[in-house]
């Protein structure tokens, strides 16, 4: 099969861009997202707690095949999202940002397992070892080794890391795309029920994150995107070892899905900050505290 064939490549692609992303992170702000830890504890709620209890949920409630309800828990359980700087770069540099992008990913390393452990279909569950040397060897020792390099030469680093990433996330939509080109055939296999199950999915993702990100808007943003997209990386070594294509492919799709509805939701928080920001400036509202 084409996509075994490319899994190293991917691999080898997924490591980089973690490394490229470690490059950017300053260790400062870790310290500082710890900080303030009532956010940083609401923050691993959200991500690892109730959106995987709301996969978990939506596999009782609704008629799923278990390939397709183990979909959902893996796409759960690997919340969080690695281009989150690069998405959210409009916000300018913010620790509570940078902070939960490393937050996520360790606590993904330990969360994924467990989740998919305890609630996926045995049918279809990837050992829990296995999945764990995977996030370890695919984000977290890359990202570790990154920001050791930010810290001995941060001039360095900050000047290769972007032009890392950008390649390396187009090559990722590349992917993403040819897959799917590839993979037409099984559209029509995706029927209406596992359609809503990956739509109602990432909108209580969105709706989570937005409720439990706090009262500053920018970081009520941050945690919205980062419940509602995944280590899709993660997500596509660990699916595209199961016979019949049809967990890689569910990925793929919530993937595709989350990049469209996203862009709504930040759209959404732009005018409300540009109109919260014209109100303060013209004296209308007081400034926050």
């Amino acid at each position: 099969m084409l996509i075994s064939a490319l899994l190293p490549g991917i691999q080898i692609l997924i490591m980089g861009m973690a490394f490229a992303l470690g490059l950017s992170i300053h260790p400062e702000d870790f310290a500082s997202f710890w900080r303030q830890r009532s956010q940083a504890l609401r923050a691993g709620l959200a991500m690892f707690v109730c959106v995987p209890l709301v996969a978990v949920l939506l596999t009782r409630l609704l008629p799923l095949s278990p390939a397709a309800a183990t979909t959902l828990i893996v796409l759960a359980a690997s919340s969080g999202v690695p281009l989150l700087p690069r998405k959210l770069h409009w916000l300018e540099h913010s620790p509570f940002t940078f902070g939960l992008l490393l937050h996520s990913v360790l606590c993904a390393s330990v969360m994924l397992p467990l989740w998919i452990h305890f609630a996926a279909h045995p049918e279809h569950e990837p050992p829990a070892l296995q999945v764990f040397s995977v996030m370890a060897r695919a984000y977290l020792l890359p990202m570790l080794c990154g920001i050791l390099l930010h810290r001995l030469r941060p001039a360095f680093a900050e000047r290769i890391s972007q032009g890392m990433i950008r390649i390396g996330s187009r090559l990722l939509l590349a992917f993403l795309v040819g897959v799917l080109g590839t993979q037409w055939r099984m559209f029509a296999e995706l029927n209406g029920t596992n359609m809503l199950a990956l739509t109602l999915l990432f909108t209580a993702s969105i709706a989570i994150g937005h409720l439990l990100g706090g009262p500053a808007p920018k970081d009520r943003t941050a945690l919205a995107v980062s419940c509602s997209q995944r280590f899709a990386g993660v997500a596509v070594l660990l699916s595209a070892s199961a016979p019949g294509g049809e967990l890689l492919f569910g990925v793929l799709v919530y993937a595709l899905l989350a990049q469209l509805l996203e862009q709504a939701y930040v759209m959404w928080q732009k005018r409300y900050m540009a109109s919260t920001a014209g109100l303060i400036n013209s004296g209308s509202v007081p400034p926050p505290p």
